[in-house]
């Protein structure tokens, strides 16, 4: 890898915080900014709300699950599917 990974860990490593409604409640998630960026495009790409996500991603572990893991975990998993040469196991 040719870039120097330490301009990417400064430019994306800010935390930024979005309230969310999650079954009829406003959270307050706090993600970097690369992890928003990130469930944007995957939002737009599956015609989906992050809100509906974190619905999902609480019906699956729980109420009360840590959100901004769960969320991070979906993104990387998301992606790491798209790539053709890797497979979720």
């Amino acid at each position: 890898m040719d870039t120097d990974i330490s301009l990417y860990l400064h430019v994306w490593s800010a935390l930024s915080e979005r309230r969310v409604r999650v079954h009829g409640r406003d959270v307050s998630v706090r993600l970097e900014s690369l992890y928003f960026d990130a469930l944007d495009e995957l939002c737009e790409r599956e015609d989906v709300g992050i809100e509906e996500l974190a619905e999902r991603i609480e019906r699956v572990s729980g109420r009360g699950c840590n959100l901004e893991e769960g969320l991070r975990t979906l993104v990387v998993a998301y992606y790491r599917s798209a790539t053709p040469s890797r497979t979720l196991h």
